[in-house]
């Protein structure tokens, strides 16, 4: 399904990131990230000598090669674990949170990012004691963008054809976060995972018709975090899978500034978000509160700002409240956001959200 993808989109661009001036910092076309994907899929089963159903933990910071290493994962057959990486301020709490992931999940590997860096983690911790002794990490260098070439890609589906991946193989596993008690952990199949996609992308070309728009040319943008399900499959794996144009900005700029996310929108012709119900309120109460600031000045706090490309926003991952909906469309339905915006969404890890 996703190599069909790849090879009608090859050198279109799948993903952006935005920091938190609105400037792009990373891009990857749906033939990069794939070919990434394919080295990773290629080291951990052929270097690393790992088997499929082998559980790899992947602890990345905010960015597109945590995708890349999903996807390796996802095409080698070995099972993805999927973990926030620890903070510095937050270690005596956090790595045994960790170690507890790793026992439990039996994990074989932890894959990293450069970003994650575990030599100047470990002297904070004050105890190597609290870091996990009895598993290797690995790095997974920055944006190297890697073309697959054929001896690599040869060597890679000679080892998936002597074992395939089916429907009933696990494709990840998600931990719960833990904050009220040990984490639990949530088996996914492929089979789940590629109808939960398939669901996905059918409903959204489905809402898109209904209002007659273009399905071609398909522009998200998100911010949620990309370890969780809703970020990971709605915002990211169909994004991928339906050959959609995909934006990102990092949770971490969000909650800075929330009006980020509607500036983006507007600036880069968004058509679709998804977004927890807090999300809504939190922009439309800071663009209120902003106007009211600058009426003196009569500038608008987002200059120039039109979301007539928006075709829906979807509201889900939390309890929904019905006035949100009024309450974003005061703020912004004079800037062009169309009057049937508003979409609820239910999502359950358990069920494949």
């Amino acid at each position: 399904m996703l190599d069909k993808t790849v090879n009608s989109k090859k050198d279109k661009v799948f993903a952006t990131c935005y920091n938190g001036k609105a400037k792009p910092t990373d891009k990857y076309t749906f033939q990069e990230i794939w070919d990434e994907a394919g080295v990773i899929a290629h080291d951990l089963r052929i270097c690393y000598k790992l088997n499929k159903g082998d559980r790899v933990i992947l602890c990345y910071n905010f960015g597109l090669q945590f995708f890349s290493a999903f996807l390796g994962c996802l095409r080698a057959g070995i099972v993805a674990v999927l973990v926030y990486p620890p903070s510095p301020k937050n270690l005596p709490k956090a790595l045994p949170k960790m170690k507890r992931i790793i026992a439990d999940s039996n994990a074989k590997l932890v894959l990293v990012d450069e970003t994650v860096n575990l030599l100047r983690l470990n002297p904070i911790s004050k105890s190597r004691r609290l870091w996990p002794q009895n598993i290797k990490f690995k790095v997974h260098p920055k944006s190297t963008k890697s073309t697959l070439t054929n001896q690599l890609l040869l060597g890679l589906n000679e080892i998936v054809e002597e074992n395939p991946i089916t429907s009933s193989d696990f494709a990840f596993l998600q931990y719960t976060s833990g904050s009220t008690g040990d984490p639990k952990g949530v088996m996914v199949t492929f089979g789940a995972l590629s109808a939960n996609v398939q669901g996905i992308v059918g409903a959204v070309h489905r809402d898109f018709e209904s209002s007659g728009a273009s399905t071609e040319n398909i522009v998200g943008l998100s911010w949620l975090p990309q370890y969780h399900d809703m970020g990971l499959i709605y915002a990211i794996t169909a994004p991928f899978s339906g050959g959609w144009n995909c934006n990102m900005i990092s949770p971490i700029e969000f909650i800075k500034n929330p009006l980020l996310w509607i500036d983006l929108m507007s600036r880069l012709r968004v058509n679709w978000s998804v977004a927890p119900n807090f999300a809504y309120r939190l922009a439309a109460r800071k663009f209120i509160e902003a106007k009211g600031r600058s009426v003196n000045t009569k500038m608008d706090p987002i200059p120039n700002l039109d979301l007539s490309s928006v075709v829906y926003l979807q509201n889900a991952a939390e309890p929904i409240q019905l006035d949100t909906r009024d309450l974003f469309q005061e703020a912004f339905g004079s800037y062009g956001l169309c009057k049937n915006w508003f979409m609820a969404g239910y999502g359950l890890a358990e069920s494949v959200v």
